[in-house]
């Protein structure tokens, strides 16, 4: 669970690791004044982004099998006046 809030310049990161490779998904819910970018890195790189405007989503860019390695997700805003809260899950 997190809460970005207006004005701030700072972002949520969640990491996880797979030690194989397998199918995983990504859902976001929550409140949102805006938007906020959910980025997915792999391996440090930027992987996909998302630009959730609230409510319940699916991030699909993870779909089939995803390889085995480190992943890492950021949630940042994407203007200055965007804000919000969310749940972010993965499995």
């Amino acid at each position: 669970k997190g809460l970005i809030a207006a004005g701030e310049k700072t972002a949520d990161w969640y990491k996880f690791k797979l030690k194989k490779n397998k199918k995983i998904k990504i859902n976001i819910t929550g409140e949102v004044t805006g938007t906020l970018k959910v980025i997915v890195y792999y391996k440090g790189k930027k992987n996909y982004t998302y630009n959730f405007t609230g409510g319940s989503a699916q991030i699909k860019t993870l779909y089939g099998k995803s390889k085995k390695g480190t992943y890492q997700i950021k949630v940042v805003r994407s203007g200055s006046l965007s804000s919000g809260t969310y749940t972010l899950k993965w499995k």
